[in-house]
């Protein structure tokens, strides 16, 4: 991995300031980062959803998509337009957003899911952080 840093001819370790800062700005593994996917069955519910889970530090941000969604419900075959919530956020916050979800969303079975952030950016990350912390 430092393979760069290493005087030819030699097997020396590189200083401390250089392996701080290439891990300040490489991508780095996460083991608290996470994104949690939530479907609506409206844009209004949508919007409203992120900009609570926003404004109460539960996601530092939320992506809002339109998507086609085929699925089966009280066996019925159901094809409908839906919209996905993708929250940014960290593994110990999924609790109260699964909370908020279950309490403001109008399906019977609110569909959430958390994905764990193997890798992504060192800055990213602690933006992730800054952005979710009381």
């Amino acid at each position: 991995m430092f393979e760069s840093y290493k005087t030819p001819g030699t097997n020396s370790i590189p200083p401390a300031a250089e392996i701080e800062k290439f891990l300040q700005t490489s991508p780095v593994m996460s083991d608290s980062g996470a994104l949690v996917l939530v479907t609506c069955g409206s844009e209004d519910e949508a919007r409203s959803l992120a900009r609570y889970l926003v404004e109460h530090r539960m996601a530092a941000g939320v992506q809002i998509i339109p998507i086609s969604s085929i699925y089966t419900w009280d066996d019925d075959i159901v094809d409908d337009r839906e919209h996905l919530l993708i929250c940014k956020t960290r593994t110990d916050r999924y609790d109260a957003i699964e909370a908020a979800v279950t309490e403001r969303h109008s399906y019977e079975v609110p569909p959430i899911l958390m994905l764990e952030i193997d890798r992504a950016s060192g800055p990213y990350l602690e933006w992730i952080k800054a952005n979710t912390t009381d």
